[in-house]
């Protein structure tokens, strides 16, 4: 799992590589809005599957309110595989 503190060692990482005006992807686990997605991602985590604890950090706009404390923004969010990821388009701030 990818604790918090090493995750903001991610970012500083990924602020000091970007070039200006640059920007990268990331991707992490969502909780899906509804149908097909979201009765897969109850079953999913009731079967205790995936990394629980570090993916429930990121649910409900926790990782982008991360980034932006890191001093990035968000330019694009994308949802993919039933909506179970999200993929955040994000640049400097």
């Amino acid at each position: 799992e990818i604790t918090k503190p090493r995750r903001e060692a991610i970012y500083e990482e990924v602020a000091r590589l970007l070039v200006p005006d640059g920007h990268f992807y990331l991707t992490e686990p969502a909780r899906p809005e509804g149908g097909v997605g979201l009765l897969w991602h109850t079953v999913f985590w009731s079967l205790n599957r995936i990394e629980r604890r570090t993916a429930s950090e990121l649910f409900d706009e926790k990782l982008i309110s991360e980034l932006k404390t890191a001093g990035f923004q968000l330019d694009e969010e994308l949802r993919t595989n039933l909506g179970f990821f999200q993929c955040l388009k994000c640049s400097k701030a």
